[in-house]
This record gives C-alpha cells, structure tokens and sequence, in this order.
C-alpha cells in the first residue's frame, strides 16, 4: 500500500460523503494503512480479520444501518472473500463490495465480479485510488440520477 498525497491530506469539506466502511483484511500492516486512508478522508472503519469475522458483522449490521462499502479481500484463510460476497448476496445484501487482491492474472477481475463483487483494486492500492473508488460507489446516494 502506499500514500500518494501530503500527510495529513484530506479531501475539501463537502466534496465527499463519508461512508461507514467494513474493511475485510488479514494482514495486520494492510488494516493499518487502509484505515489510515480511510479515516483520513473522514470514513468510519469497521475491521474484520477473516471472512468469518466479516459475516458475523455484517449478520449484526443487517438489523442496524448497515455499511455503504465493504473492501474485501479476496484471499484470506478459512473463509475467503468469494465465500463472503456470495453469503452476501444469497441473503440479499446489495452492499458496494470491491475486492482487493495481489493477483492480477487474467481473469481474475472477472472471477470477482462473477462471484458478487462490485468492483476491484489491485494491490498494492495507492490513497487516491482506493478513495476515488469509494467514492464513485457511494455517488449513486449523493446523485440519483447517476
């Protein structure tokens, strides 16, 4: 992961909608410098280790508001994110999900996409990149005409 913007740099007030954020990682060093982004920017970050955590929470959060985004990544132990954006969908869960992955062998993209998710990053993700994405999943709440 790295940071293409000064320290400390957020976007103007008013030019983005802060979201609630499920950020779905098992590495320790990718929580932080994805969070770090995220919150920067104004975001609320929920973390999850592991694809079962992400399911417990977001079973938990289906009775509540819910998140706006979730940033899952694709290849984790025991329950990998294929598995989780299925269980989502199955149970009705039209959340943006974007997967974040290392692989970028052909197909793949595709193979995400098939299995429920929205769109995806590749890693290593840069600052700009991953807020713009989430951003341009959260604008059909800001423009409905999008």
């Amino acid at each position: 992961m790295s940071d293409d913007s000064p320290a400390g740099a957020t976007s103007a007030p008013g030019s983005a909608r802060c979201a609630q954020v499920l950020l779905v990682e098992d590495t320790r060093v990718n929580q932080m410098v994805l969070e770090r982004f995220l919150t920067g920017a104004g975001h609320t970050v929920t973390l999850a280790s592991d694809g079962d955590e992400a399911l417990d929470i977001i079973e938990t959060q289906r009775r509540g508001a819910g998140f706006d985004v979730v940033l899952l990544d694709m290849h984790m132990p025991r329950v990998d994110g294929y598995t989780v954006v299925r269980a989502m969908r199955e149970f009705g869960d039209r959340t943006p999900v974007i997967a974040l992955t290392a692989s970028s062998m052909p197909g793949d993209r595709e193979g995400c996409i098939a299995a429920g998710c929205t769109d995806y990053l590749l890693k290593p993700v840069t600052r700009m990149t991953l807020l713009e994405m989430v951003q341009r999943h959260l604008a059909p709440a800001i423009d409905p005409a999008r």
